[in-house]
């Protein structure tokens, strides 16, 4: 991606030439095409390709049965061609499709095959799958990758590429996951949240199928209401999660009763080093509302801090869980 930027540099008069101004431009960096969390360009521009001083391999985790959301914000080309994109009559490629009726491919590699495919259609490994147009974000495309399915094929990691084609059928955008790998062993905490709209990533969260999220799953059928499976923000991190404190507000009558009160229970998610991609997904997903860990409700999520040498992370959050007790109530 090129950039052009224009500078004005001030004039400096003959009578004072002492006098000057030092205008420093902006360091040239190499983005990726489009951004897109845990996904980039080139396979050469993964992660573990490119460490750096202190920085830590690391891989994405899950736990065979986890469903793992994704959405993206890709170009839709072939729907602009045909039909503009507010209402999308063709999305990912699947197995009930006729003829060429996709702009968007998922395919599923081993870690130790990056030529064969073991899935290419999204039928074959997804719990649910659409694309749609959302009037914040524009054109977006979203899978649910259930984990049980490559577990029952045997696969103990995997990476996904992402293809989009234009009209001409030919290949538009490609992109290239960080690798996943089976947690195994390893102490793991499952984060998970939602939105009201959209999240600092562009990811839309609400219904696709409203006026707002215009959401396509079978080519040229219009789902109903319902049908679809609205985006959440799910991943899990490499941590240990444990208990550091306790406090109490009552509420007290005339007579020195308790009535009622509010107990807080404090908590810290200690976790392992992670990129920065990684800690983009960490910050979206406990940002969120009804934040979950493990299943259980969380809120009051502090600030996360790098504290570690190099560009990885070594987060350290707080965070807590409310309990109400009203001693008048009858139940």
């Amino acid at each position: 991606m090129r950039i052009a930027l224009n500078y004005l540099v001030p004039y400096a008069p003959a009578s004072q030439p002492s006098a000057f101004r030092l205008l420093v431009c902006p360091p040239i960096v190499s983005c990726p095409r489009y951004p897109t969390l845990n996904f980039v360009s080139q396979p050469s521009d993964k992660w573990n390709c490119n460490l750096c001083g202190n920085d830590a391999p690391y891989v994405s985790l899950y736990n065979s049965g986890d469903i793992i959301p994704m959405q993206f914000n890709l170009p839709d080309l072939r729907n602009i061609s045909n039909s503009g994109t507010t209402q999308p009559q063709i999305g990912w490629r699947q197995l009930d499709l006729l003829n060429a009726f996709w702009y968007v491919k998922a395919e599923v590699f081993s870690l130790t095959d990056c030529v064969t495919p073991v899935f290419s259609l999204v039928d074959e490994f997804c719990s649910d799958w659409w694309v749609g147009y959302s009037d914040k974000v524009g054109s977006i495309q979203t899978l649910f990758v259930d984990t049980s399915i490559l577990s029952s094929v045997g696969l103990e990691g995997f990476y996904m590429k992402i293809t989009t084609i234009n009209n001409s059928l030919a290949q538009d955008v490609v992109l290239y996951s960080e690798p996943f790998i089976l947690a195994t062993c390893k102490s793991t905490l499952l984060i998970q949240s939602e939105y009201a709209t959209t999240d600092c990533e562009n990811r839309d969260y609400r219904n696709p199928t409203s006026d707002a999220v215009r959401g396509l799953k079978t080519p040229f059928v219009f789902p109903l209401a319902g049908s679809l499976t609205p985006f959440y923000a799910s991943w899990r991190f490499e941590g240990t999660f444990k208990a550091i404190g306790n406090s109490s507000e009552a509420t007290i009558n005339d007579n020195d009763i308790v009535t009622s009160q509010k107990v807080t229970d404090t908590y810290e998610a200690s976790f392992f080093p992670i990129p920065p991609y990684a800690f983009q997904i960490l910050k979206a997903i406990v940002r969120g509302s009804n934040v979950l860990i493990d299943g259980d409700d969380y809120i009051d999520f502090g600030d996360i801090n790098q504290n570690l040498d190099g560009n990885g992370f070594l987060p350290v959050v707080t965070c807590a869980k409310i309990c109400k007790i009203n001693n008048l109530s009858c139940d």
